[in-house]
């Protein structure tokens, strides 16, 4: 009798368990296939968060490979799911809430605001990233930057303060912020006021190029104007000529 009220408790544990059940190294996948909704449900439990969901969100996707989700890979896993249909997780740490919705109405949504990029998550959910440039000029990089926005991100800049906010997916935020520190150094100034000089030069070798060649072409069309004038005077002494000897002269 016990050991059919164990396996009764056990059975009703795992009918309510959903996709995700907690385990001594993280947590284990049950099903091999499962709704969206399911697993974003699991995790708001896990995280004691309320969650809101579209109703209509009936997505289904299949798990392979490893069934334990160890807990520091948790919140990379179920973004990385919910990602790889077109959904992000924004999640409010103040009223714990966590919302999922589609990846192309970020933009009308915001998220997070984070100033300091070990702040920002390594995930696949989206936050604003502020940050500050000490050497580069902000309008240049948010220029530069767009090819490596994702498809839903954005970078607009702050050219009074010289800053960029990128709106993007963490794991994006993380990629754009390593690329920047890799340009925004003194260096970069240097190569610049380089550039510039070789530019300058350049220009002034081809403003005195093209002020020779005005010059030879000025004094083409003086030489024309008084070959023309002399062929006219020769033209008009031959006629005169002419036409006196014509008409018994000279």
């Amino acid at each position: 009798m016990k050991s059919l009220i164990i396996f009764t408790l056990f059975s009703l544990n795992i009918a309510f368990a959903g996709t995700l059940v907690k385990v001594k190294d993280g947590y284990k996948i049950i099903n091999k296939k499962f709704e969206l909704a399911s697993i974003a449900e699991d995790y708001a439990k896990i995280l004691g968060y309320a969650l809101i969901v579209d109703a209509k969100m009936n997505d289904k996707i299949n798990a392979y490979g490893p069934r334990i989700i160890k807990a520091d890979q948790l919140d990379l896993f179920v973004s990385a799911i919910l990602n790889s249909r077109g959904y992000t997780l924004l999640i409010n740490n103040k009223i714990k809430q966590i919302e999922v919705i589609n990846s192309r109405d970020i933009r009308y949504k915001g998220g997070s605001v984070i100033k300091e990029i070990k702040n920002v998550p390594n995930t696949y959910n989206y936050f604003q990233f502020v940050m500050n440039l000490m050497y580069v000029n902000s309008n240049e990089v948010s220029r530069n930057l767009r090819p490596f926005i994702s498809r839903y991100g954005r970078v607009i800049s702050e050219k009074n303060a010289n800053t960029i906010i990128i709106a993007d997916s963490g794991r994006n935020i993380h990629r754009i912020h390593g690329l920047i520190k890799k340009l925004d150094t003194a260096e970069f100034l240097k190569r610049r006021k380089l550039v510039e000089k070789i530019n300058s030069e350049s220009k002034k070798t081809i403003t005195k190029n093209k002020s020779i060649l005005s010059y030879i072409k000025d004094q083409h069309i003086l030489f024309l104007i008084a070959f023309s004038l002399i062929g006219g005077i020769i033209g008009f002494g031959i006629r005169g000529y002419m036409m006196k000897k014509v008409e018994g002269g000279w």
